[in-house]
């Protein structure tokens, strides 16, 4: 019979936060990097905005950087637009606006 001191211990890290593996190929960033390269237009729609820009969801678990200092006004959460994509650099991403 097992005491409590014998017990498996809870996990440390929430099922919210267990990393998912990078290695996987094809993956998910390779595929878009493919169709879409530097200065590619894409529409995406705003998912997050913090004081230094925000975040727009390009494809499914592809996110963008849109710097605030390339807005004209501050975009709203749900709120869809063309940008360029400006640099790679997975798992960094920065896109500019489409104009």
């Amino acid at each position: 019979m097992s005491s409590s001191s014998d017990s498996i211990p809870p996990e440390s890290t929430p099922a919210h936060e267990v990393p998912i593996p990078v290695e996987v190929s094809p993956t998910v960033w390779q595929k878009f990097q493919d169709a879409h390269g530097v200065g590619a237009e894409v529409d995406g729609t705003v998912v997050s905005v913090v004081p230094f820009g925000a975040f727009v969801e390009l494809a499914p678990g592809i996110h963008g950087l849109l710097h605030a200092s390339s807005w004209d006004r501050p975009p709203r959460v749900g709120e869809s637009m063309p940008v360029r994509i400006a640099e790679w650099g997975p798992p960094r991403l920065s896109v500019a606006p489409a104009r």
